[in-house]
């Protein structure tokens, strides 16, 4: 007997009972792979994965699909495997879109409003849509609802997930990936919504979707979008290592040093004053709008919560990133320079997401609510004059490029209280 297609609120709520789920996923990374893998073994989910890479994931996919290695904490003997069929593998939104009843974008925070501006006009106007990212920092709930509104999207059910769900590695691209263990808890937000029914769908979902990690509801999207994490952690350990005050001679290095394993004591200064400008933001957003943000926790307890015993020594924010086991093997970003010896990689994502759709949302927000981010401001400055862009310019983000950016200010959103009202979640 054929399973029905899911047509209305109450079929997802009855799935996996009812009808087959269709999933794109966008994105070729570590946690594309994934979901590939382990959602592709399940009979009531179809698949499918959008990426420009898509000739050469084909080219290696077998006719199985793709191979989760499941990392047992107990030892490599208690490894499991689970090998997914994946249904649809694309480079055009129009193969992979209309049939999705659920959008999953794992790729970087700079490529999505390119991505979402691709895939809204072939989002099926005549059922729920539940359009998410993962993580979902760097502004994507406000990107994707102007993706929606400028084509009358009003079926769309726009979600983030604070977090990634699974900690994963080692990407064979078509082939394989491993998975080394999934959170504890997935802090799910979902936009602009009254709806008490697809904040429940959303829930049930995700939890499905993930693996069975229990959802915890946001009060807003502003817990994900300040949460401590990439966009000051990525700059602040790069203007350690090469910035004006590191040891840093200009000379290409020998080999990559280990990113958290060998993070120093610079960094660590320059990450814990930008966390403290984040804390402020936090709790100057909190005190005007009234929002719970209880869950932008510091970022040595942000770390704490995410990785709980990954990490073995939290007694200061330095020694947890250097014991964090998830950070193990992690080098640092730089490219081979023609001596043979590498260099830092300006081109890399630790610059391209982190400071356009980092560093600047919180500068952005950070003027909405009257908080000083000196820290932010030196971390930008020195980030942007490598990049050869101008965002930060004599103390405004009026420079030339600041179009290119995630600033809520972009999407004219000039109030924080507008920020948190459209994306303002219920509660069950």
């Amino acid at each position: 007997e054929k399973k029905k297609k899911m047509q209305n609120l109450q079929d997802f709520i009855d799935w996996p009972s009812k009808g087959v789920l269709y999933v794109t996923v966008i994105g070729a990374g570590n946690l594309a792979h994934v979901f590939a893998g382990q959602l592709g073994a399940r009979p009531e989910i179809k698949v499918s994965i959008l990426s420009r890479k898509a000739d050469s994931i084909k080219k290696s996919m077998t006719e199985e699909g793709v191979t989760v290695r499941q990392q047992s904490p107990i030892s490599d003997k208690d490894d499991k495997f689970v090998t997914g069929k994946v249904h649809q593998v694309s480079a055009h939104a129009k193969d992979v879109i209309p049939s999705a009843n659920v959008i999953i974008v794992t790729a970087p925070s700079h490529a999505r409003p390119e991505i979402l501006t691709q895939i809204a006009p072939h989002i099926n106007k005549s059922r729920p849509v539940f359009l998410g990212a993962m993580p979902g920092l760097g502004g994507f709930d406000w990107i994707a609802q102007s993706a929606c509104d400028r084509l009358g999207l009003k079926n769309v059910i726009i979600f983030t997930l604070k977090d990634v769900p699974f900690m994963c590695t080692q990407t064979v691209p078509g082939k394989s990936v491993i998975n080394l263990g999934k959170k504890t808890s997935l802090f799910l937000a979902v936009n602009n919504t009254k709806d008490s029914k697809e904040m429940k769908v959303a829930s049930h979902l995700m939890t499905q979707l993930c693996d069975h990690i229990p959802c915890v509801l946001l009060d807003s999207f502003m817990t994900v979008t300040l949460t401590p994490g990439n966009p000051i952690m990525h700059p602040a350990i790069m203007y350690g290592m090469f910035g004006p005050y590191s040891q840093w001679d200009g000379k290409p290095l020998p080999e990559s040093p280990l990113f958290y394993e060998q993070v120093g004591e610079l960094s660590s200064y320059f990450l814990v004053k930008a966390d403290r400008e984040v804390q402020q933001i936090k709790k100057a957003v909190g005190r005007i709008t009234g929002t719970d943000l209880s869950a932008v926790w510091p970022l040595r307890e942000n770390l704490k919560h995410v990785y709980g015993d990954l990490v073995r020594d939290n007694r200061t924010l330095m020694l947890a990133m250097r014991t964090n086991r998830a950070y193990e093997k992690i080098r640092t970003p730089l490219k081979k320079d023609v001596s043979g010896g590498v260099v830092p990689d300006y081109g890399h994502r630790f610059f391209l997401e982190d400071v356009p759709f980092g560093l600047v949302i919180l500068r952005d927000i950070a003027d909405m609510v009257g908080v000083q981010t000196p820290m932010i401001d030196e971390l930008l400055e020195w980030a942007q004059g490598l990049m050869g862009k101008q965002y930060l310019v004599n103390g405004k983000l009026d420079g030339r490029n600041i179009s290119e950016t995630g600033a809520p200010s972009q999407y004219n959103i000039f109030d924080v209280r507008q920020l948190v009202t459209r994306n303002q979640t219920s509660k069950l």
